[in-house]
């Protein structure tokens, strides 16, 4: 089994979004982190993995799916310690070739 398939909490009645859905955000945000931010894949993996975990596991206290509202690029900043919106910006500009292939590649 691959990290990203490893199993956590999911709670399909509470969500429109279909577990391929939910993890393909998953995998734009781990290679969001590994391309752009310069980290390694398994750091990438466990840091998006632990926050669906917190996400899914008690959709009532974070909102069911409120984090998939937000695009995964900034999702992936906040979790790289990057959380000035400004900053975030400018990143984005920058690499903005780089986070284009990464959504191509899933289909976003």
């Amino acid at each position: 089994m691959s990290p990203t398939s490893l199993p956590c909490v999911v709670r399909p009645e509470n969500s429109g979004l279909t577990p391929l859905l939910r993890n393909e955000f998953w995998q734009v945000v781990e290679d969001c982190l590994v391309e752009i931010h310069g980290r390694a894949r398994t750091e990438a993996i466990v840091l998006s993995l632990d926050l669906r975990r917190t996400y899914e596991s008690d959709p009532e206290r974070y909102g069911a799916d409120l984090i998939y509202h937000d695009e995964p690029f900034y999702v992936a900043c906040d979790l790289a310690g990057l959380h000035e919106i400004p900053k975030q910006h400018l990143l984005l500009e920058r690499m903005s070739d780089v986070h284009n292939a990464i959504l191509s590649r899933h289909d976003r």
